[in-house]
């Protein structure tokens, strides 16, 4: 089955996670800091602690190269930059305001 990642993990993020939940979408990966609210949600499926490094991102991203990530969902504009990079094929939703 799909993955959706959600980058980030603020109010935001805890807030993608559930909305999708209960949307009945059951494999969530997570990419956050460990200190921040989404990651405290039993929702998510698997959860990848990083910084808003490249390298952490680019170390989160291998983990998951056998996953099937078919949509991202954005609350951290920092990390987003830098998965646009990467995720150029895939949809990128974000919830940054421009």
């Amino acid at each position: 089955d799909p993955f959706v990642l959600v980058l980030g993990g603020y109010v935001n993020a805890y807030n993608i996670v559930r909305e999708l939940h209960e949307k009945g979408v059951r494999n969530i990966a997570l990419f956050s800091s460990k200190k921040k609210l989404a990651c405290l949600s039993n929702r998510v499926t698997i959860f990848i602690p990083i910084d808003d490094s490249l390298k952490s991102l680019k170390d989160a991203i291998f983990k998951l190269k056998e996953k099937n990530i078919k949509f991202i969902f954005s609350s951290n504009a920092s990390i987003e930059k830098i998965a646009n990079s990467f995720f150029n094929t895939i949809l990128l939703i974000s919830t940054n305001k421009k």
